[in-house]
Order: C-alpha cells, then sequence, then structure tokens
C-alpha cells in the first residue's frame, strides 16, 4: 500500500493489524521540509564549525568527542540547533504515527533528538488516549513498552543527557543492549531519505528474531 511517498509493504500492514508492529526511526525522517533538520554529519559539521577537521573515515562521535575534549560545547550547540523555532514535523512524522490507531498502540523508536514525534504525536492522537514518552536514560523494557522511545535522549530534556560523543555512546551502548529485546515485535527498516528515487523496505534477519525498523539512509 502507498501511502504519500512511502511504499508500505503487506507484510508491514500485517503486523500493524496484528498490533505488534515497531518503527525505529532515524535522523532521515527531520530532514525533509518544513522540518529541515541535518543528519548526524551535517549536524557535527555544524557544531565543529571549523574548530577541528574531521578525519577521513574518523566516526561521528569519535569527532564529536574530540570537539568536546578541545572544549566545544557539544551537547548545548546540538539542543540549540535542534530546537530552531522555524522547523516544524514533516508528513513524514504523521504518516508513520497514523500506522497506529491510537496513542496508546504507538510502539516507535527513535534516534532523532529534536521533539517533532512527540509534537505529532500530541496533535494527532488528541483527545484519542496518552502516549508515553521516553529519554535515555530513562528506558522502559524493550519487550513490553507502549509510546516513543528517544534512545538517545531528547531536546526536551538537559543538553548534557544527549547521547553524541564515543564517551557517551560508551555510556549508553550496556544499558541499550541489557534492555532492548525484540522479542513478540515486528520492526522495518526503511530508508526515507531514497524516497523519491527508489523507495524501499527491507527486513533484516538477526539470530532467532525478526527486526524490522525505520532508518535514515547513510
Amino acid at each position: 500500500m502507498r501511502i504519500r511517498d512511502i511504499d508500505f509493504p503487506e507484510p508491514l500492514l500485517a503486523s500493524q493489524r496484528r498490533r505488534d508492529l515497531v518503527i525505529f526511526a532515524g535522523a532521515g525522517v527531520s530532514i525533509p521540509p518544513p522540518s529541515n533538520y541535518p543528519d548526524f554529519k551535517e549536524l557535527a559539521a555544524k557544531v565543529g564549525n571549523g574548530v577541528l577537521t574531521r578525519q577521513d573515515g574518523e566516526p561521528i562521535d569519535r569527532f564529536l568527542g574530540r570537539l568536546y575534549d578541545k572544549g566545544v560545547k557539544v551537547h548545548n550547540l546540538v539542543a540549540t540547533i535542534l530546537t530552531d523555532p522555524l522547523s516544524r514535523p514533516n508528513p513524514l512524522h504523521s504518516d508513520l504515527l497514523k500506522l497506529f490507531p491510537s496513542a496508546a498502540t504507538v510502539r516507535l523508536v527513535t534516534t532523532n533528538f529534536d521533539r517533532h514525534f512527540t509534537k505529532t504525536a500530541l496533535d494527532l492522537f488528541e483527545g484519542n488516549g496518552i502516549c508515553e514518552f521516553y529519554e535515555a536514560p530513562a528506558l522502559p523494557l524493550g519487550d513490553s513498552f507502549n509510546g516513543i522511545i528517544y534512545l538517545h535522549g531528547s531536546v526536551d530534556k538537559t543538553p548534557e543527557r544527549l547521547v553524541l560523543t564515543d564517551r557517551d555512546f560508551g555510556r549508553a551502548i550496556s544499558l541499550c543492549l541489557g534492555s532492548y529485546s525484540a522479542n513478540g515485535l515486528n520492526w522495518w527498516r526503511f530508508s526515507p531519505r531514497r524516497i523519491r528515487r527508489f523507495p524501499f523496505a527491507e527486513r533484516i534477519e538477526l539470530p532467532k528474531k525478526l527486526i524490522l525498523g525505520l532508518v535514515a539512509s547513510p
């Protein structure tokens, strides 16, 4: 089934009807207008602003870590960039949340820091239940949650809680590995940045589990 620019495969829709669907959404969702937010690479470049040069092949989190060690207020700058008052949710945010019939059935995990999913959910499900919101490090159990999880933190909280640098990821990864399981859930992987060229959704097999999600393309 095609909704706007997204071609949703039938297995995904079947999972939605069974209410065992979980969507994993990356930075690509907040790139199109009127959101106009950068992807992680572009975000790092804005934060660096010429203070340091990212080395060829250097992981972005390590680059941000080097900036932090240089005294750059990485977390505060990211929070400022991703709270631009001119940025607004785009149709992708609402189309994805519309896959869930009510606030109580939403299961969405995002690595985004901006609050566009929060705003969209509050507007979309007004009067139709309460959508829960979770921000790292206060995360629910992975096999029994409903709501929207900000896996790397959210600009709604203090900037220092955002997971950005290699040091941040080192602290967060043990929490994620210990807390998240895909048992009983179906995830979809999708590339919103390729929508106009060749929309696709793919299933990815992991040992003993079927993990499906929604991510930004590299």
